[in-house]
């Protein structure tokens, strides 16, 4: 075991050559070592039985090591003598992604350009270089080209989960691996570089993966009577994850997640009292996410719009809730003795009534004018036969004046011809044309009530 040559550099540090005799022994080392005698770096020549032996280094006014390498072909005569001068220069890595930003299940490219080459130059074994993504994914990188300045390009692709879990900053390394080098950065190779010691050149980075916008696609049920229960809404879509929050009229839910695809959310019973469309969303927390597109959900009061058709107003509630819940009592209990509903209504809101000696009982020539729910063509009840006495009283409306309690053609016909005698509807194209909506029961109990 001999140290042949040494030399210190401007920060005290040391550049050591050491040699054994005798084949098979280790090859010949260059050490360095810093100012505070930590082994920084060692390069080995692989002598394979012959010697190849470090004859001289130097250092030039920038820094730079130089070393010559002899082989000695004193113990066989088939090797000419021969001497090499290479240089050693400072390891370094710096890398690429193929985007600044990432989704879930997006693939990311990454590019690693160093000083280290693609095979050891005195011993033609290759080097090596991978990615450690999250700690634990090992991406092996490839050679790819070399650059008109003598570095190395080194390229692999990483597919990111599709399983969205929200932002997330990820951490990775990129390790090289040179051959017959080892250093102080320890590396995590399955198979290094040969006489690694699985060491070599280390540095870190990360990329971003955001929150999608997420997708509705549709909900369930879409529709419900105003004054229903408490219920559950489901939601169907995609980009959902387990921060994703259902939104009613932009107003957050209490949010259950499914799956990526499936949500379900609490619909208290205040949030449908009155009758509206109500823009339904999902919300992904930022960076990244936002919100979806939104879905329709409609609280029906039972009937139409001119006419019959669903109607939608805007959200603009005109009662308290107290008198609402107060009206729809009184709804559900009227009875041909009680007294005029549309007057309970005005005297709950604080107003005045129409005719507040006005009473409906058992002898009055026609029934009440009052309908709680929608009417249409095919059904069957005791409300289409209260609408069909009440639009035969007019020969012109009702000329057939058939009293089935069937909602058929003939009754239609008559509802078609009410609304246009009292202009409920604007054409025969109205949607809720010949169905009995809340305008047509508003009209009604107008006409009818006096």
């Amino acid at each position: 075991n001999f140290t042949d040559l040494n030399i210190t550099d401007s920060q005290n540090g040391l550049y050591l050559s050491s040699y054994y005799f005798g084949p098979g022994n280790p090859p010949t080392i260059i050490s360095y070592i810093d100012a505070n005698n930590n082994l920084i770096w060692q390069l080995a020549s692989e002598h394979d039985n012959l010697y190849n032996l470090f004859f001289g280094m130097s250092l030039d006014e920038n820094g730079r090591f130089y070393a010559t390498l002899e082989h000695n072909p004193a113990f066989d005569d088939t090797y000419p003598g021969w001497d090499k001068l290479f240089a050693v220069y400072p390891w370094d890595i710096s890398y690429g992604t193929n985007a600044n930003e990432y989704n879930w299940g997006d693939t990311i490219t990454f590019t690693a350009t160093t000083t280290m080459q693609q095979t050891n130059l005195l011993t033609g074994v290759n080097n090596k270089m991978q990615i450690i993504v999250d700690s634990n994914i090992k991406v092996p990188l490839a050679y790819s080209t070399t650059t008109s300045d003598g570095n190395t390009v080194w390229v692999g692709t990483y597919e990111i989960p599709s399983d969205n879990i929200g932002y997330q900053n990820i951490p990775f390394t990129i390790e090289g691996s040179q051959a017959s080098i080892t250093t102080n950065m320890t590396t995590h190779f399955d198979s290094p570089a040969e006489l690694t010691n699985n060491t070599g050149y280390v540095v870190s980075g990360s990329f971003n993966v955001y929150s999608p916008v997420p997708i509705l696609n549709s909900i369930s049920p879409l529709l419900k009577m105003a004054g229903d229960p408490q219920f559950t809404l489901t939601l169907n879509g995609s980009n959902f994850y387990s921060s994703s929050t259902a939104q009613f009229a932009g107003v957050s839910l209490s949010t259950t997640y499914i799956n990526s695809g499936q949500l379900t959310a609490i619909i208290p019973a205040s949030n449908i009292v009155f009758a509206g469309t109500f823009n339904i969303t999902v919300y992904n927390p930022t960076p990244g996410g936002g919100t979806s597109n939104t879905v329709g959900f409609i609280s029906n009061s039972g009937g139409g719009g001119g006419g019959g058709g669903v109607w939608l107003p805007t959200f603009t509630p005109q009662l308290p809730i107290s008198t609402s819940t107060s009206i729809i009592n009184i709804l559900n209990n009227y009875t041909t003795t009680t007294k005029t509903v549309y007057d309970e209504i005005i005297l709950q809101s604080g107003g005045t009534t129409i005719n507040s000696t006005t009473t409906l009982t058992s002898s009055t020539t026609l029934p009440s004018a009052i309908f709680i729910r929608n009417l249409k063509k095919g059904m069957r009840n005791a409300d289409v036969k209260r609408l069909q006495q009440l639009l035969a009283a007019n020969k012109e409306i009702y000329p057939e004046g058939l009293i089935t309690g069937y909602f058929g053609l003939l009754t239609e016909k008559a509802v078609q011809r009410f609304q246009l005698k009292y202009k409920v509807v604007s054409s025969i194209r109205d949607p809720g044309y010949g169905m009995v909506g809340p305008k047509t029961r508003a009209k009604l109990l107008e006409i009818f009530s006096k």
